[in-house]
């Protein structure tokens, strides 16, 4: 899945989407660093994907990461 994704976002990377989905697929994986890199990708194609990282159980394990806490933070403030 992550190399079809990283083939999608070389092809087009303003798409928002692959971001989101390939930071799922390294969060379940426990690449939480290559994830978080993403989602700050996703969430500045697309601000509103926030909501969906809110809510999305494949995130479940950087719920305790610092990086992804001060993403949520940040984007709570603006």
């Amino acid at each position: 899945s992550i190399k079809i994704l990283s083939e999608g976002i070389k092809n087009n990377p303003d798409a928002d989407d692959l971001y989101y989905n390939r930071a799922c697929c390294y969060s379940i994986l426990g690449m939480e660093e290559k994830a978080i890199s993403d989602i700050i990708k996703a969430i500045e194609l697309n601000s509103s994907i926030i909501n969906w990282v809110r809510k999305d159980n494949d995130f479940k394990n950087l719920y305790n990461n610092g990086s992804f806490l001060q993403i949520i933070k940040h984007i709570d403030k603006e």
